[in-house]
């Protein structure tokens, strides 16, 4: 090398470097732009409630419909920014995120179901924008750098991310309610779309990957049709009864529909998702574990929204306040994950976490209805912890489980199925909660002594439901018999959701523990044999 080489070489690295650390902020930028809505919102239901007059089930689909697309749309976008670009898909993932911040934020100015009703329609356009920023975001880091190590690393930032945002996505929506409507919590959201798409083309480059990629029309129609199908079917289940013809064609339709997907995978040589690699049993624990993890994660911001709002009636930065503890202890466990990875091993650190999350949940079902902020965050920190171990040990377990050429097919599956359980969570732990509830007021509001306040409560209950008719009744007689009924009945219905949910997490832990075990017994044997 020439003196004049060694001049140059450390400036084109530093050049290199300041190349990366643009692409990382600004895709990390792009992915609290997905994902702290979703928090900004949950702490807002109530207030949505009150405004729109929403149900259960319609403060239900104003998240799923936020989740859902992610979970149905994620592969077929990964696909896109291969063919297209990552950088153009991640651009037009954050054009329609202004969009639908855009068509959310109009729907303040209406009135009742019409306003609801916009509202979804918003929430699915930047659940769409947001199944675009999420795999073009992590392309466009791992194209950028190109050393093993440090990729990983930045990885890593990446998911801290998305954990971040969902902590402070909760206190910027609690601090704009303070001052003004939930509709205005979109104002955040629609300019910083904006000036990240546009620093974005100065500031990041383009990549691809076209060759042997395809998109996958059928296989991603179906795939949006099973996700729907199933989880409008368990909401309106919950709603008006699983014995009601739109309950259970929904969830039939939704079946056939994942028949159908996984029979096309199978068949086309160009897959969004290879089934066969549920027959490795380390990617098939690993994709169960995720769907449990984010299953959990996002249904519990979605019942502790529902009880902390309608059941303590909190305002949003007090809501967001108690969160935080399930946030950040969350992204501790995701920090201390591949530290003990290494040095326990991918099965035990998943199991662990996994019991870690049930008992977070056991102890959650312990909350009352006074319950005070620490004593809701510690009860919150050991699910969040448990959650942070799960979520990056799965997918390490079905990256380094299968064939290096489908690492990058491993992990874009088990993303897939994380956000699908993140979309059964809100829908599942909502019908869980109603049905618990429901059954709870009414015989908490037969035991109220006064005649005429029983009367009172059983309409309420009747005309409004469990959340709404609570806070009517709490917003006419703060700590009356009534008002307290009603509160007592959700506490109620906490404590039941949160031990299945418990039941779950073990159930999962312990086939686990099996697999793992298995495996372990297995490559003994084979070492055996070779001596």
């Amino acid at each position: 090398m020439t003196g004049l080489d060694s001049a140059i070489a450390p400036t084109r690295r530093n050049h290199v470097e300041v190349n990366v650390l643009r692409t990382v902020l600004i895709a990390c930028a792009g992915l609290f732009v997905a994902f702290a809505p979703i928090t900004m919102l949950s702490v807002s239901l109530s207030s949505i409630a009150r405004s729109t007059g929403a149900d259960t089930a319609g403060l239900q689909w104003v998240i799923s419909l936020l989740v859902i697309p992610m979970a149905a749309l994620i592969l077929s976008f990964g696909v896109l920014g291969d063919l297209f670009g990552r950088r153009r898909i991640f651009q037009v993932g954050l054009l329609l995120c202004a969009v639908g911040g855009t068509t959310s934020f109009a729907s303040g100015w209406l009135d009742g179901s019409s306003s609801l009703h916009l509202l979804w329609l918003g929430q699915l356009i930047s659940g769409i924008g947001a199944a675009a920023i999420i795999p073009s975001s992590l392309a466009l880091i791992s194209a950028a750098e190109t050393d093993f190590r440090k990729r990983s690393r930045w990885i890593g930032l990446w998911a801290a991310t998305m954990v971040l945002s969902l902590a402070v996505g909760g206190f910027v929506g609690g601090a704009v309610l303070q001052v003004a409507s939930w509709h205005w919590i979109f104002v955040v959201i629609i300019p910083l779309a904006l000036i990240v798409g546009l620093v974005a083309q100065w500031a990041m480059g383009e990549s691809s990957a076209a060759h042997g990629r395809r998109a996958d029309l059928p296989g991603q129609v179906l795939a949006i049709v099973a996700i729907v199908g199933i989880v409008d079917g368990v909401i309106e289940g919950g709603a008006g009864g699983f014995g009601s013809p739109h309950s259970w064609v929904a969830i039939v339709i939704g079946l056939l529909a994942l028949g159908g997907f996984i029979a096309i995978e199978l068949q086309t040589d160009s897959p969004m998702l290879d089934m066969k690699l549920f027959a490795n049993p380390v990617f098939a624990v690993a994709a169960g574990a995720a769907a449990v993890a984010m299953f959990a994660y996002l249904g519990l911001v979605f019942l502790l929204s529902i009880f902390l709002g309608g059941a303590q009636h909190l305002d949003a930065l007090m809501m967001a306040g108690r969160l935080v503890f399930l946030f950040v202890a969350c992204a501790i466990g995701s920090q201390l994950a591949g530290v003990l990875i290494h040095r326990l091993g991918t099965g035990v650190v998943l199991v662990t976490g996994l019991v870690v999350l049930a008992l977070g949940f056991v102890v959650l079902s312990g909350m009352e209805l006074h319950s005070s902020l620490w004593d809701v965050g510690w009860r919150l920190a050991i699910a969040g912890f448990g959650m942070g171990i799960v979520l990056p040990t799965v997918t390490s377990a079905a990256v380094n489980a299968v064939p290096l050429h489908q690492a990058g097919m491993a992990s874009a599956g088990i993303n897939a199925i994380r956000q699908f359980g993140g979309a059964m969570g809100p829908a599942v732990f909502g019908v869980l909660l109603v049905s618990w509830a429901n059954t709870a007021a009414t015989e908490n509001i037969s035991k109220v002594a006064d005649t005429g306040a029983r009367r009172d409560g059983t309409a309420l209950l009747d005309e409004y439901g469990v959340q709404r008719g609570g806070a009517l009744a709490h917003s006419a007689a703060p700590g009356s018999p009534v008002a307290e009924a009603f509160g007592m009945a959700q506490t109620s219905a906490l404590h039941n959701t949160a031990l299945v949910a418990a039941a779950v997490a073990l159930v999962v832990a312990v086939v686990s523990g099996a697999v793992f075990a298995r495996l372990a017994v297995n490559a003994r044997n084979v070492r055996a044999s070779a001596r």
